[in-house]
């Protein structure tokens, strides 16, 4: 029978081979001239070897394939799942690291991936049963189907937001099945999904300590979207079972930090405008910035526990985003050395600012139009 240690010792070894696989890869890479120009802790550029997260992609399901021999019939992740959906899963996932990073290297345009995506995405969520979509009974299967295929492809591009910080994203993708695992443990979640989340968690873990004093390699922004890929179907069949917050509070930090670059972008037309961008400028201290997201996840995971088990769930979720936005604004106030009042300030006027631009954008517009009108 598959059991949690069984698939946490599978996963070990994995995470391991993994680690050392990583420096053939990375040479291999570097002779072929697949490098990204990124800055090492002295802020001064340099070539590191790109897309190394394809060796992770292919050891994920290498062990999801272990797991289902080393299952018996008794085994809740082998069966539980159909076959289409789980190996559905697998070929979709692999598409999208291998194939994705081919279309990067010969040049494809961004809406040309975003399409690839949207397919892949679209064809995914046609495997998932029909019972699924209508969560329980909440939903007509075709408005199930369309909330599906939106959340997991917005899910997928958001952690794509930070590029050369790209332990940053595996790192906060690693706290996210972390989450999933400890509140399986609680008895919210099926231990089946546990099982996933435990590889997935050990793999990203795997790139980010081998990445921890310096930059050596980077993961490459479509083995990112992969394995975003994976994350949130972990969140969306949580979801399934009625464990809904999960998909709001773990990601939390991503998501609002992708809001700020979107408001960053439209108001002040800064196109690199993130938390974890303005972290970097001037002060590099990679591990500092994962030890502060990572007690934004863990309080993270926390919090959603707890939200299964209140009749106010979205209570939870109000303060899980007070504490989120707290976080944040303290973690670029330590280096800006700026006190969180003085933030805190900045960050009002700034919304007032926004809320102004915005006004003054509808007026320009009406006044537009009532001059054609005359």
């Amino acid at each position: 029978m598959l059991t949690m240690k069984i698939v946490l010792m599978i996963a070990i070894i994995a995470a391991v081979i993994g680690y050392f696989v990583l420096d053939m890869l990375a040479n291999i890479l570097r002779e072929k001239g697949i490098v990204k120009k990124v800055h090492n802790l002295y802020g001064k550029s340099m070539e590191v070897p790109d897309k190394v997260g394809i060796i992770l992609s292919v050891l994920f399901v290498i062990v999801a394939m272990v797991m289902d021999v080393v299952g018996d019939s008794s085994s809740q992740f082998v069966y539980d799942f159909a076959v289409m959906e789980k190996m559905g899963l697998l070929i979709a996932f692999l598409i999208l690291s291998i194939g994705g990073s081919y279309l990067e290297y010969k040049g494809v345009e961004k809406k040309n991936l975003f399409i690839f995506e949207g397919i892949i995405v679209l064809l995914s969520s046609l495997l998932l049963p029909r019972e699924f979509l209508e969560f329980g009974g909440l939903l007509p299967a075709f408005v199930g189907y369309i909330l599906v295929v939106a959340v997991w492809l917005i899910g997928i591009n958001l952690f794509n937001i930070y590029d050369e910080f790209d332990e940053a994203s595996t790192w906060h993708m690693a706290l996210i099945a972390i989450g999933v695992l400890i509140i399986g443990f609680m008895g919210a979640v099926a231990q089946r999904i546990g099982f996933y989340a435990i590889v997935i968690a050990l793999l990203l873990l795997g790139y980010v300590f081998y990445n921890w004093f310096i930059k050596i390699v980077c993961f490459g922004r479509s083995n990112i979207k992969a394995f975003a890929f994976l994350v949130f179907w972990l969140l969306i069949r949580s979801f399934s079972e009625f464990a809904w917050t999960l998909i709001l509070i773990l990601p939390m930090f991503v998501l609002i930090d992708n809001v700020y670059r979107a408001y960053g972008r439209y108001v002040y037309k800064d196109k690199d405008c993130s938390v974890v961008k303005k972290v970097f400028e001037g002060k590099y201290d990679l591990r500092y910035l994962l030890l502060e997201i990572g007690k934004i996840g863990m309080t993270g995971v926390i919090l959603g526990g707890l939200s299964l088990y209140t009749e106010k769930p979205w209570l939870i979720i109000v303060i899980s985003l007070i504490i989120t936005v707290s976080f944040m604004v303290k973690l670029v106030g330590n280096y800006e050395e700026k006190s969180f009042k003085e933030l805190n300030k900045e960050l009002i006027d700034s919304v007032k600012d926004g809320f102004s631009q915005a006004g003054k954008g509808i007026e320009n517009i009406k006044n537009k139009k009532d001059d054609e009108d005359k």
